[in-house]
């Protein structure tokens, strides 16, 4: 009995914190996804400049956040300053207690910026095959929600306050039918008894992924939605996000209270505000490159990680001029990189060869190259850059071979 009503009393209270915390923050209704290696603080600024109410870090692996490196690692992966509230960090990992530790390190390197830190979120979603052999994201969902849920329980006993709250972020169980999308639902609850305040849907299943996402199925969203409200968590749906209609439809058809966008708003960071600034003016891809390397260079971002925005934000000029696609992939600085950016505006002035806002063209728009029933013609410089990887990759595996022969035979 004094298990019931202790049991009772916790449910009772996270959902007194759910709604008064979605509350403090603003209640946003645009959200920007974590995303591994891209929603960095400069890709965040840039994102709240144009609409984006909450956003997340990067996906944190909590094994290497936990381990021997965590330092140095986090120092590379995570980085806030004033300004960047409210925020989201999201964590991968299975072991509630490396998770908790990689979580304190986290909070404790925020130093004084500590509280933009307004929530703790689990990564349930990631459909990746290092996600199978990490135990985390969707593979860990669908084969091990006992462990989820105590993950989120250890993180919320730990770490949750007034302020700042336990969050998860999943994906649909496969087969994606209707019998999954209850069994989801069922998933949800439990997550959201052990401690979640918020609970993002991506309406796709592990399957549906890069070349294979397809649509997104916001009638399993406002399932598991529907679901939870009983227990007074906030949703936030996820999914099919490439314009500001999208956000608007996905949000009647879902009832979340937020919608989040990933691969849209890498894409055109300013979808949220229909790529209109302040004074009304057309807010075009070229604009949006010169406002991210101009906080790349602030903030002290990653060079590959600028390249990798500026090849989604540029896809359509940099389609159609292979030469300068090239260029980019072999600059070496952020300078380059403008460079790239002034070669585009001279070989094309008015812009004609970016995506508008609602262009849904794969020619054009990063967003849409997986999403037109279209062949379209490999790039060669992605080819080229691709088997430099792979070269690159096979040195460094034959090195560590050789180098691992002679110890042994020393």
């Amino acid at each position: 009995m004094r298990r019931l009503i202790a049991a009772m009393v916790m449910l009772t209270t996270a959902r007194a914190v759910s709604t008064a915390w979605w509350r403090s923050i603003g209640a946003p209704k645009y959200i920007c996804a974590p995303m591994v290696d891209q929603s960095e603080l400069a890709f965040r600024e840039l994102s709240r400049r144009y609409g984006a109410g909450l956003c997340y870090t990067p996906m944190l692996h909590a094994g290497l956040a936990a381990g021997d490196s965590g330092i140095q690692y986090l120092e590379r992966q995570f980085t806030t300053r004033r300004g960047d509230w409210p925020l989201a960090a999201q964590f991968a990992g299975h072991d509630a207690s490396v998770v908790c530790r990689a979580a304190e390190r986290t909070l404790h390197l925020a130093g004084d910026n500590v509280d933009n830190v307004v929530a703790l979120d689990l990564n349930l979603g990631c459909p990746q095959q290092i996600a199978r052999r990490g135990r985390y994201g969707a593979w860990l969902w669908e084969r091990d929600a006992d462990a989820a849920v105590g993950v989120i329980r250890a993180l919320r006993t730990q770490f949750a306050t007034d302020e700042r709250v336990v969050t998860a972020k999943v994906r649909i169980l496969p087969p994606g039918d209707e019998n999954a999308v209850r069994e989801t639902a069922d998933r949800c609850l439990r997550l959201a008894d052990a401690g979640a305040s918020l609970i993002c849907v991506h309406g796709r299943t592990r399957e549906q992924n890069k070349q294979l996402s397809g649509a997104a199925n916001w009638a399993s969203i406002k399932a598991v939605r529907e679901a939870l409200a009983a227990r007074d968590v906030v949703t936030i749906a996820n999914g099919g996000i490439g314009d500001l209609g999208d956000v608007v439809a996905a949000a009647e058809a879902t009832g979340c209270d937020a919608v989040m966008s990933s691969e849209g708003l890498l894409a055109n960071p300013a979808l949220f505000v229909r790529n209109r600034d302040a004074d009304d003016a057309y807010v075009g891809a070229r604009r949006l490159a010169r406002e991210y390397l101009a906080l790349a260079e602030d903030t002290g971002a990653e060079t590959s990680d600028a390249r990798g925005h500026l090849f989604k934000i540029l896809h359509g000029g940099l389609t159609a001029r292979v030469d300068l696609r090239t260029a980019l992939s072999t600059a070496s600085s952020l300078n380059d990189m403008c460079a790239v950016v002034d070669a585009l505006d001279q070989a094309d002035p008015d812009g004609s060869l970016e995506a508008r806002h609602d262009d849904a063209s794969d020619r054009k728009s990063w967003y849409w190259r997986h999403r037109v029933a279209k062949v379209v013609e490999r790039d060669p410089a992605i080819v080229q850059a691709r088997l430099q990887r792979k070269l690159r990759k096979s040195e460094r595996r034959n090195a560590a071979r050789r180098r691992a022969a002679a110890a042994g035979v020393s």
